[in-house]
């Protein structure tokens, strides 16, 4: 696992590390207290100042005001940083932007690293697609691990595909014509 704050021991960096974690627990802080409004300028300050965590949760921030273009640049900032989360955050952006392959791609790397709703959100991407063994693998992954959404999409799946494969009255397979 990374850290959230590269450094190399000076103390310009020392003081930094420790501005940027002031800055995290104000934030969060301010979240407990349900203060959102607040919230975006320690986030900033802790994001500018390298901390991993408070880049992902400005860049949904910036997102639920409406600010897609900034939100996607600090997703992306975090994601080079190892930020498994805003992997995920990455990849669903992309999705419902319409840009596909780069939501596969994040989608994709957040799975591999063990976020569990990555693998899911991928495995329904991947059976519309048509690769529904790779679906089931990555539900089934996922499912194992606790993910109810993937658990659920294994479950339509299973009683779909016997449904299909039942025979009707008439001896047929009830597959659509």
């Amino acid at each position: 696992m990374r850290k959230w704050f590269k450094r190399d021991g000076n103390a310009d960096d020392k003081a930094q590390h420790k501005r940027a974690q002031v800055a995290w627990e104000t934030a969060n802080r301010l979240f407990e207290q349900g203060n959102v409004q607040d919230l975006a300028a320690p986030l900033r300050e802790a994001a500018e100042l390298g901390h991993t965590e408070a880049m992902t949760n400005l860049g949904v921030v910036l997102h639920q005001e409406g600010r897609d273009a900034e939100a996607e640049q600090w997703w992306q900032r975090a994601a080079r940083q190892g930020s498994i989360d805003s992997m995920y955050n990455l990849g669903n952006f992309c999705m419902k932007n319409r840009r596909v392959l780069d939501g596969e791609r994040w989608l994709a790397r957040a799975a591999e690293a063990g976020h569990l709703q990555a693998m899911s959100d991928l495995g329904v991407f991947l059976f519309q697609a048509g690769q529904v063994s790779d679906a089931k693998d990555l539900w089934t992954r996922a499912a194992r691990q606790g993910n109810a959404a993937a658990a659920r999409n294994l479950e339509v799946f299973r009683v779909a595909d016997a449904a299909l494969k039942e025979p009707d009255r008439r001896g047929r397979n009830r597959r659509p014509r």
